[in-house]
């Protein structure tokens, strides 16, 4: 999800130009805290408003991510950041199935 919103950061235009590598860097070495997620996602129903804020306590370039949640829905990114996923999963029950000797 945060590299989803690395690129709308991107492509939108909507977050200063300077602040993107920042926010791209950060996405790729930022360690999100299970526990702490799926305890504000009970609370909150949905788990972006607790990445970003794990995003943005982790981070280090805290002015760059306070933009992370500009730019789309929370349920538009996290439709768009399954894609890929749902995209490889009919490969993977394949070679699972293959694998298992079942086709």
């Amino acid at each position: 999800m945060l590299l989803v919103k690395w690129a709308l950061a991107k492509v939108q235009a909507v977050i200063p130009e300077l602040s993107t590598p920042a926010i791209h860097r950060a996405s790729l070495e930022n360690r999100v805290e299970p526990k702490a997620l799926a305890k504000a996602t009970s609370h909150n129903g949905v788990s972006e408003p607790a990445l970003w804020d794990q995003f943005q306590s982790e981070t280090q370039a805290p002015k760059p991510a306070r933009y992370v949640p500009w730019g789309a829905t929370s349920q538009y990114t996290i439709d768009t950041a399954l894609v890929p996923h749902l995209r490889q999963a009919p490969a993977d029950a394949l070679a699972f199935a293959t694998r298992a000797d079942h086709i």
